[in-house]
């Protein structure tokens, strides 16, 4: 038996109402996510029309932000210390020394 169960005089009442609040909150969830997935497309998209503009030469110093790309490569997978504990250090290092980097660019606004 559970120890944390607790005895039926103890439990909260199901109702109609807390099952449909359930619902109700669920389905704001998805609504919420699928907004939230609308946005940040939007936002890849604009921020990928700033970076194009910067690398043709768009003039920025009147817009009041320091705006730059940054800019930075990547060859190890973020679970590196995983795969090493799982091959062994030199095994994990010949794989990850043949990966190649991943080039990546991001918007910086201060």
């Amino acid at each position: 038996m559970n120890p944390n169960r607790l005895k039926k005089s103890q439990a909260p009442q199901i109702n109609q109402t807390s099952i449909e609040s359930i619902l109700a909150m669920r389905e704001t969830q998805r609504a919420l996510k699928d907004r939230l997935r609308v946005m940040d497309d939007a936002l890849d998209k604009a921020e990928s029309t700033l970076i194009d503009a910067i690398d043709n030469g768009v003039d920025l110093s009147s817009i009041g932000y320091n705006v730059e790309v940054q800019e930075n490569t990547r060859r190890y997978p973020a679970w590196k210390e995983h795969f090493i504990s799982r091959l062994g250090k030199s095994e994990a290092d010949a794989v990850m020394a043949s990966t190649p980097e991943t080039f990546h660019r991001k918007l910086v606004i201060k």
